[in-house]
Formats: structure tokens, C-alpha cells, sequence
């Protein structure tokens, strides 16, 4: 259990203890999960990992200055571009057909031989760099190395030939472009000069100038006449010859412009389409030329073609494999199975609400410790019955334990007011209060001192069957005033020992033990018999012990180890507290053998712990 802080702060003794506690779980882990890892690293098949790298370097410019010779060829000089090709179907198929890697069983039998080649494959770019990394992956480390190298091989390769393949093409484009180019250039001379031919024209330029005089000219004059005409009506009506004379003026000067005019519209019509006829030409003759030297310079790139993608570190077959990893996964394995067990350890410590040392009943339940008691396992003979172990193996550390809790209740009284009657009871069934309850009488008993054993557990009383006496009257009947108790007592084999049994089932046994008689029969007991014991039903059950321990000297408290929880403890406690003295607890059930905190004791007083351990 792991108290709260305010009531108790963990040392590192603490933690180790708990771990200790529970070291076979630790074992068990540890050994199922390294077995496990170390059994399936052995057995796993063997995988080797070898790797080579390439240069990506950039396009080389052309001779004539160029990045790129023909329009159309695609730039696959970027690593991203290079990483897929790594990556195709086409190239895979290519070393396998380089290496035979058909004849080879793993292939043979694939029926998608290029996929299973490519999922031994990693192409991986390195950062801020052009180099591309290939990393094979395999059961054979002579095979990978062979074709993590023919990989590189092939795709070198396959670049020149996609290369070669491209400028072929390039130079059946360019030539087709040329012949079209040579076929416009030609086409337009011959509409060019067919244009001059027809029109005329000798220089374009020169003719419109002398049209833009003439019509300047025929403009000036008009605007004269019209200014005559404006003098000559002020003088003259407008029926005057004069004015006649100078409208006839006026009106062939705008005859005359008009001509002029339409003239020049149809000059600047022919000089445009003679402009765009004339541009046609350049245009075709650029074109032309251009192709002309984008064919040279094809011609010489033919002679100079080489891939950009450069070998860099070559393959080797690999001398270990990279999977499995036994030291590294065992010692993984390792590491996480301790790891896992503590936390298993730690959480099953804090769900753990049982008691299991006297630091944790003194700690817990605030009440004093008087001593435990071990497991009754197989320290005596076979026939002894366990109830009586204290008496049947007087040299067993059961019978040793139930000895020193005797010395106990003697120290915890004063010496003129010793403890005569102890009730004994539990906080639920099965926490052992009957056996315990036998075995401290007789531990009396022992010490030769006169002891009455008073079974009053009047529901589920099960002391009568162990000293064959079941149906007999008892304890009920002389609270029922039917018997006297000392007509009842009986003289068990063992010496020194008395007992008194539960008698008949009672119907209102908390009722008779209210009776003013149990006081004085009480007395009566405590007079002829150095120690009275009482064992009595369990405090969560019924009130019998709350009432049977009030008219007694105490209370012992019986807690099964490592199996009532906490919570019903100190429920039972708090019933119990104010009413009755709690002379102290004993911890029943102890495995000493597992628990450090009781071993060395245990080893010390059982000369044969050694030999067994």
C-alpha cells in the first residue's frame, strides 16, 4: 500500500521494498519478454542493407552559350525528377533482366518480379545537396551489393540513352521546322514583290511626303478663299458675279483636297500592306536562320553527349546484418520489461489497501501491534490438525509466534492490574480469529498458566468440532440460566486448558449477552482461571464482540495479512473505538517466506528455513 503523503513520506528503502515485495513478477516479466524477443531474434531470417550514391550534377551549357538545344526536351536535371526515375518499373526491369534476377528462386517464384525488387529499394535525396542515396535491403549481402551497383549502372545508361533518343527527335523536329520556315520565307518574297510589281512603288516613304505637301498646300488655299469670300460679301450681294466667281474658286480647291485626300488614304493603305508584307519576310528570314543554327549546334551537341549523373561511392556486400539486432533488442527488451514491471509493481501496490507489516498496522489503524502469525503451510506432519498446531508442533514458528504475542498481552498490562479476560474477534469472516483464539490459550495454557477457552461466537461457533464436543450445551444455555457454566467447562487433553463451547444456536444471542448475568458469570470466570479468552463473531457482522468486550479487560484484534482491505479495518475500528479497550493486533496469515520484513526472524527461530530455502 502506498500512504499519502501527509502520512508517511517513502524513502528509498521503501520503494525498494515494495519492489522486493513483488520481485517475481519483475522475474516473470523480465524473462517472459527477453525470452521472447531473444527466441524470435534467433529465429528471424537475416537482413543485410548495403547502399551507393550518385551525383546529380546541373546541365552543361551548349557551346553556343544555351541551356537547352530543342524547345521540347523536358528538364529532368532537379533531384526530385532524378528520385522518381530511381523509383520506375522500367528501371527495375532493366536490372533484373541485367542480372538475371529470374534464375534467382525469390524472384523466380514473385509473380510481380519488378515490384518485389522495388520494395528492397530506397532512394532517398540527401538534404542541401545533389546526391541521391540507393539503399538495397536483402537476405543475400553479395546479391544487394550487385544490384544496389547495377541500379546505378542502368540508370546512368538509360539517361544517355533518353538523351540520344531525345536529340534524334529533336533533330527530325528541327529539320521539319526549317523546311516549314524555308516554304513561309519563300512564300512571302514572292507576295512582296508581286505587291511592288503591281502597284508600282519604288520607295513608299518618299511619295507620301510629297502627298502630305500637296494637301497642306491645297488647305492654305482654301482657307484664303474663304476669307475672300467673307471680304467680298460685305461689299458685293450674294447674286453678284463676284461672288460667284469666288464660290466656283472655293468650290474646286475642295474638289481638288478631296481628291488629294482620297488620294493619300489609298497611298497609306498600300504603304501599310506593304509594311506587313515586308515584316512577314524578316520574320521568316529570322526564323529560317535561327533553325540553321540551332542544326549546327545539334550536330556538335551529338558529339559531346554525356549524362550528368556521376557515381559516387559504389556498394559493398555488408559483413553484419542490420536485422535482427540480438544484443541491441534483448537489451531493449530488457530495459522495458524492467520498466514495465516496476510500474506493474507499483500499480498493484497502490490498489493494494491490505496490511502486511506491523509498520503498516501502527501506521494505518493507529492501533498497537502485538505480534503476527505465519502461514500454516506444510511445517508439521500429516494427520496434525492446524488448529491445534501450537500444541501438536510446539517447536513450528506458528507456536513460537502465538508464544511471543503471550509475552505481549503480559507487557501491555500493569503488573498490578494484569489482563485476565481478552475478547478476541476480526472485522469480517475468515480473517483466522478462531484459530488464533485456540492457539493464545494454549500459548497460556503452556506457560502453565490455568485458561478457560470460551467459545462465543453463539451463531457460527466453531470451536466444539475441534475439541470433538458439537452439540453439547454451552456458553447460550448458561446465559439462558438453564446451566451453570462450571457444570459445562470442559477439561481439554491439553494440560492447563479449559473450555467452554457455544452450545445451541441462539435465536437472540445480542440480547442475552445484554443480560446483567454475563458481568457476573464473567467474574466468576475471571476468579477460578488466570486467563479468560472469548472468541466472538466479527465486529462488521454483529454487536456481540462490542458487547463482550466492553465487560472485558480488552479487545485483540485479529487482521488477516495481505487480505482485508484497509477500508472495512477502520470501519470496524471506528465502531469499536470510545466503547472498548483495543488491547492491540495481531496479524495472522504472514508469509514469511516471501516477506523480507519477517524472514530473518522467521530463518533465526526455524532451524530448517535454511535447509528448505
Amino acid at each position: 500500500m502506498l500512504p499519502p503523503v501527509d502520512v508517511k513520506e517513502l524513502t528509498i528503502v521503501d520503494y525498494l521494498q515494495i519492489l522486493y515485495k513483488r520481485i517475481w513478477i519483475m522475474v516473470t516479466l523480465v524473462s517472459i519478454i527477453v525470452g521472447f524477443v531473444a527466441y524470435k531474434d534467433l529465429s528471424a531470417t537475416k537482413i543485410y542493407e548495403t547502399a551507393s550514391t550518385v551525383l546529380v550534377t546541373k546541365e552543361t551549357a551548349s557551346v553556343t552559350g544555351e541551356k537547352k538545344l530543342i524547345r521540347k526536351q523536358t528538364d529532368i536535371t532537379n533531384r526530385e525528377t532524378q528520385v522518381l526515375l530511381l523509383r520506375s518499373n522500367s528501371l527495375a526491369d532493366r536490372v533484373i533482366e541485367s542480372l538475371s534476377l529470374l534464375q534467382d528462386p525469390q524472384f523466380f517464384e514473385d509473380k510481380d518480379p519488378a515490384r518485389k525488387l522495388l520494395s528492397m529499394i530506397e532512394i532517398n535525396s540527401v538534404e542541401e545537396s545533389n546526391v541521391i542515396k540507393i539503399t538495397v535491403r536483402g537476405q543475400d549481402p553479395l546479391l544487394i551489393a550487385k544490384i544496389a551497383n547495377s541500379w546505378i549502372e542502368e540508370f546512368i545508361l538509360s539517361d544517355v540513352e533518353r538523351r540520344s533518343k531525345t536529340t534524334r527527335q529533336g533533330a527530325a523536329w528541327l529539320n521539319k521546322q526549317t523546311k516549314e520556315a524555308l516554304e513561309n520565307l519563300q512564300k512571302s518574297e514572292k507576295e512582296l514583290n508581286t505587291f511592288v510589281k503591281e502597284n508600282r512603288i519604288i520607295t513608299i516613304p518618299e511619295v507620301g511626303k510629297k502627298a502630305e505637301r500637296s494637301i497642306a498646300a491645297l488647305r492654305a488655299q482654301k482657307v484664303q478663299v474663304e476669307k475672300g469670300l467673307i471680304e467680298a460679301l460685305k461689299l458685293y450681294k450674294e447674286k453678284h458675279p463676284k461672288i460667284f466667281a469666288i464660290k466656283n474658286q472655293l468650290a474646286a480647291v475642295e474638289i481638288k483636297l478631296e481628291e488629294e485626300v482620297d488620294a493619300m488614304y489609298d497611298l497609306q493603305e498600300k504603304a501599310l500592306e506593304y509594311k506587313l508584307l515586308s515584316r512577314d519576310v524578316a520574320n521568316y528570314k529570322a526564323r529560317y536562320e535561327k533553325f540553321q543554327q540551332r542544326m549546327q549546334d545539334l550536330d556538335i551537341s551529338r558529339e559531346l553527349l554525356e549524362s550528368n549523373i556521376q557515381l559516387v561511392d559504389e556498394a559493398q556486400p555488408p559483413l553484419k546484418p542490420i536485422y535482427p539486432n540480438p544484443q541491441k533488442d534483448i537489451s531493449m527488451a530488457f530495459i522495458f520489461a524492467l520498466a514495465f514491471g516496476v510500474g506493474i509493481c507499483y500499480f498493484l501496490e497502490y490498489l493494494d489497501s491490505t496490511l502486511k507489516t506491523s509498520d503498516d498496522v501502527e501506521l494505518y489503524t493507529k492501533m498497537p501491534f502485538l505480534g503476527y502469525t505465519p502461514l500454516v503451510t506444510k511445517e508439521f506432519e500429516a494427520g496434525v490438525t492446524n488448529d491445534l498446531i501450537t500444541h501438536k508442533s510446539q517447536f513450528s514458528q506458528i507456536a513460537e509466534s502465538f508464544r511471543s504475542i503471550r509475552v505481549s498481552l503480559l507487557f501491555v498490562s500493569p503488573e498490578d492490574k494484569p489482563i485476565k479476560s481478552i475478547t478476541i474477534t476480526s472485522t469480517i469472516p475468515k480473517e483466522g480469529k478462531s484459530f488464533a483464539s485456540i492457539n493464545l490459550a494454549i500459548a497460556f495454557a503452556s506457560a502453565k498458566e490455568k485458561t478457560l477457552l470460551v467459545d462465543a461466537d453463539m451463531r457460527k461457533g466453531r470451536l466444539a468440532k475441534v475439541f470433538d464436543l458439537e452439540g453439547a450445551n454451552g456458553f447460550t444455555s448458561v446465559l439462558a440460566g438453564m446451566n451453570k457454566w462450571q457444570d459445562l467447562v470442559v477439561e481439554t487433553k491439553i494440560p492447563n486448558l479449559y473450555f467452554l463451547p457455544h452450545g445451541t444456536t441462539a435465536p437472540n444471542p445480542t440480547q442475552l449477552l445484554n443480560s446483567e448475568k454475563l458481568k457476573t458469570i464473567l467474574n466468576e470466570m475471571e476468579g477460578q482461571y488466570k486467563r479468560v479468552i472469548l472468541d466472538t463473531p466479527p465486529v462488521l457482522s454483529v454487536a456481540d464482540a462490542i458487547i463482550l468486550g466492553k465487560k472485558t479487560d480488552g479487545l485483540v484484534f485479529i487482521i488477516k495479512a495481505a487480505s482485508t482491505p484497509l477500508d472495512h479495518i477502520l470501519a470496524a475500528k471506528k465502531i469499536l473505538e470510545n466503547k472498548v479497550q483495543i488491547i492491540g493486533v495481531i496479524l495472522n496469515g504472514v508469509d514469511v517466506k516471501k516477506d523480507r520484513y519477517y524472514y530473518y526472524h522467521y530463518s533465526y527461530s526455524n532451524p530448517d528455513a535454511s535447509k528448505n530455502t
